[in-house]
């Protein structure tokens, strides 16, 4: 008996563990592909990105 509540919390465990991994790995793929489509938009004014007036990069 105390081995099949093991088997099943093991299973509820590790079906939880993919459950987490799928939210946070494959979530921020999804999020970084979109990111991509705005890497060349300079950002819009009080966008809060604060930038040196000096720096030329951001010229």
């Amino acid at each position: 008996m105390k081995f099949l509540s093991f088997c099943i919390k093991t299973v509820v465990f590790l079906i939880f563990l993919g459950w987490l991994s799928f939210k946070f790995l494959l979530a921020d793929l999804e999020t970084a592909s979109t990111a991509k489509k705005h890497v060349n938009e300079k950002p819009a004014a009080g966008s809060g990105l604060i930038v040196p007036a000096a720096d030329p990069r951001f010229r």
